[in-house]
């Protein structure tokens, strides 16, 4: 007969003995911290070995993650002086998901093809929308990270030290590669029977962890996915694929540096591209697209039309490996080059022409190629960065992979314009779940972000912590 005990963390019930379960609950002894006793999920998260900045050295100095210039690894970035940024917060992770929502029930046409079956689509499809699996990656990623500050919290000075933490981070806020890997293995209902033998495979039933689908897994998340349970590591998983599947959950490590960066931001971008993407360019385009946020981040207004790709290729161009990539597009003639350099050769002449966005974006393809859906964001940006809900349209009629596009567009047109510009239906027409299993859902994981991650009063109680 099972005994059900209370998690002194999450404080949830489990059973250590469920036969459904098996040696998962075998005993309360094997998942205790310290004096209290844990459930398997809060055991694990306090447990999984620590990662620091000498795994980033180790892995430049390996060659295995390359830049022509690493130093923005060392730029430290002041906090983010906006005096709306509670709006910009908002804004930017609630069009992760309307943006995905909108455009993943079209996705995969071509806008040929999806005017001729729906129209000009401005609202959902189905309702209510549902993200899938960009917006399911980035919440989860947020609420793994906020589990690891409030287990922290629960049971401090348990955990080893050295967790991406830099001197102008918060302690217990950081990023973590093997809890978020974690998180993203088992959303696919299976779980190891132990950390030292991740090959041995049994069925939990946990809502916060099991029932959770991906929807519309991308086949290099999934073939990362199942590395990782094949027994790799965090560092191991990823997959050698310029694809978008990494740059559409760029947001979560950014959460917590919005007020005051050290070399963990840049670690954590890193990194959390690595985890399904091992590739330079998806490395890269991840810790350009960040940089390239906070600087929208400090705006009061929309930039002019070349700034979008001109500043991006700024930041982007020194990341940039020897690597060369290829288009697939027959209008660009074989081209073979750096993505910079591609976003230099077409931006300006489609700007120059006027192009529509459909036109631009059929010119160069809008797939899930890096090369294809970081043109395709930035025209779009460059063409409609005034109006949130007009960028995002274009994105979800205009584009192939226009779930994603339409996310990663939403992302940086919230964060530079806030909650206050997406449309109010869109809002209302959200399923705040992210699975059927969700137990927080997205507006309050959004809540919850903001009060641990970046309010003001944390960082003034980790300051006299530490002074302490």
């Amino acid at each position: 007969m099972c005994t059900r005990r209370k998690c002194e963390s999450c404080r949830r019930y489990y059973e250590p003995n469920s036969d459904e379960a098996g040696s998962l609950w075998d005993g309360p002894e094997q998942y205790a911290v310290g004096s209290a006793d844990c459930c398997l999920e809060c055991w694990m998260m306090l447990g999984f070995s620590q990662v620091s900045s000498k795994v980033m050295r180790d892995l430049l100095t390996d060659g295995r993650i390359r830049f022509a210039d690493a130093s923005l690894l060392r730029v430290v970035l002041p906090p983010v002086q906006q005096r709306n940024l509670r709006d910009r917060f908002e804004g930017m992770l609630l069009g992760v998901a309307v943006g995905d929502a909108l455009g993943n029930t079209s996705e995969s046409m071509t806008p040929a093809q999806r005017r001729q079956r729906y129209g000009e689509i401005t609202d959902y499809l189905t309702a209510p929308g549902q993200v899938s699996d960009d917006g399911q990656l980035t919440f989860w990623t947020i609420e793994t990270m906020l589990q690891h500050f409030e287990l922290l919290r629960a049971f401090p000075g348990t955990h080893p030290s050295g967790l991406l933490r830099s001197e102008s981070s918060p302690p217990g806020c950081d990023f973590s590669p093997e809890h978020v890997a974690a998180r993203f293995a088992f959303a696919r209902s299976r779980v190891p029977t132990s950390l030292d033998d991740s090959r041995g495979w049994s069925t939990l039933r946990s809502p916060s962890i099991a029932s959770r689908r991906i929807r519309g897994i991308g086949k290099t998340v999934r073939a990362a996915l199942r590395a990782k349970k094949n027994g790799a590591k965090w560092d191991e998983m990823g997959q050698a694929s310029a694809g978008n599947g990494a740059l559409m959950r760029f947001l979560p490590p950014v959460l917590p540096h919005l007020r005051g960066s050290g070399e963990a931001l840049w670690e954590a971008a890193a990194f959390n591209a690595m985890l399904t993407h091992n590739e330079p360019l998806a490395i890269a385009t991840n810790l350009a697209m960040t940089r390239l946020l906070f600087e929208l981040l400090e705006r009061d207004e929309a930039p002019a039309p070349a700034w979008w790709w001109q500043r991006f290729c700024e930041i982007l161009a020194p990341l940039e490996s020897d690597s060369v990539y290829r288009s697939r597009a027959p209008a660009l003639q074989g081209f073979e080059g750096t993505l910079s350099a591609l976003l230099e050769a077409q931006l300006p002449s489609m700007l120059a022409r006027d192009a529509s966005v459909e036109e631009a974006c059929n010119h160069w393809y809008s797939g899930a190629y890096l090369l294809e859906t970081v043109p395709s964001v930035l025209y779009i940006l460059s063409r409609h960065g005034h109006s949130f809900e007009e960028a995002v349209t274009r994105a979800v009629n205009d584009t192939w992979d226009n779930d994603t596009i339409a996310s990663i567009v939403a992302s940086l047109m919230g964060a530079l314009h806030g909650r206050g510009a997406i449309p109010q239906r869109w809002l209302e027409g959200l399923d705040p779940k992210t699975s059927e299993q969700d137990e927080r859902g997205i507006f309050t994981l959004i809540d919850d972000a903001w009060s641990i991650l970046v309010e003001e009063e944390h960082y003034q109680d980790d300051e006299q912590e530490r002074a302490q």
